[in-house]
């Protein structure tokens, strides 16, 4: 009796730790930090908002099998191309960050996706760089930006926001609909676009 009971919690942990790494886990509302592995090294970011930390971001991923589709909200353009495969990932920001050298360089986070969360470490120029990542339930967007796209965490941060950009129409954006958000998002900017 007591060999099934093993066999069985077994089987369960085995189940349990292939369904965390389910590609479809990484579909959602991803708030990232980006920081140097030695303080000492200043790690610059060219970025439109002024409200975004150099540091930090909000990513949306649907993820189908190994292709993952992402937004970044504070270098909105259009969706990109990322990959999976197996916990390995790939995600390519738009953001250009500055090398030491004062190069401009894009980046691309690599790294791993285990126990709902990803991180990892990636050459930015001159300088590695580590990065973390953790998934949201929602986050609260303005109406009226779209590039960059403001988000909030709290009512106070909204406020915030409001006061200094004049953001109207918040509304809250959840994980479990990241594909729906990224082709409105796809659509909206395609409209734009085609306005004389």
């Amino acid at each position: 009796m007591c060999r099934h009971c093993v066999v069985l919690a077994l089987s369960f942990l085995l189940l349990s730790s292939a369904r965390a790494q389910d590609p479809e886990k990484l579909s959602g509302i991803w708030k990232f930090t980006i920081s140097p592995k030695k303080e000492t090294t200043k790690l610059n970011v060219e970025d439109k908002s002024d409200s975004a930390s150099p540091k930090n971001g909000m990513l949306i991923i649907h993820a189908k099998g190994d292709k993952l589709t992402l937004l970044d909200f504070q270098a909105v353009d259009k969706p990109l191309e990322g990959s999976k495969q197996g916990t390995n990932v790939e995600l390519p920001l738009q953001r250009q960050f500055t090398s030491k050298s004062g190069e401009k360089v894009r980046v691309t986070l690599k790294g791993l996706f285990e126990d709902n969360r990803l991180s990892g470490s990636v050459m930015i120029g001159d300088r590695e760089v580590e990065w973390t990542a953790t998934r949201l339930a929602s986050v609260w967007a303005c109406s009226n930006h779209t590039d960059p796209v403001h988000s909030a965490q709290s009512e106070d941060a909204m406020r915030k926001l409001t006061e200094k950009h004049g953001c109207k129409g918040w509304h809250r954006l959840r994980s479990e609909n990241a594909e729906a958000i990224i082709k409105e998002f796809s659509s909206a900017r395609e409209q734009q676009e085609k306005k004389p």
